[in-house]
């Protein structure tokens, strides 16, 4: 014989014993504007690279229009 309640009834005990997220986390930190940024991807460095090429040899092409 089963001395406790079933599985689904305690996880809903557990559940709702728990404090909700925003409780928890009350103080939220300020951005720091002088935080360096990410280094660029491979790839950022692979499409500025092709980006100058493309535009060197288009001149006269727009925004859309370099893209096939």
């Amino acid at each position: 014989m089963l001395t406790w309640p079933p599985l689904f009834q305690r996880k809903a005990a557990e559940k709702a014993e728990k404090q909700p997220r925003a409780a928890a986390s009350k103080s939220k930190k300020e951005k720091d504007p002088n935080k360096p940024k990410r280094p660029l991807s491979a790839y950022m460095f692979f499409s500025q690279d092709w980006r100058e090429r493309i535009k060197a040899e288009n001149p006269d092409a727009g925004f859309g229009s370099s893209i096939p």
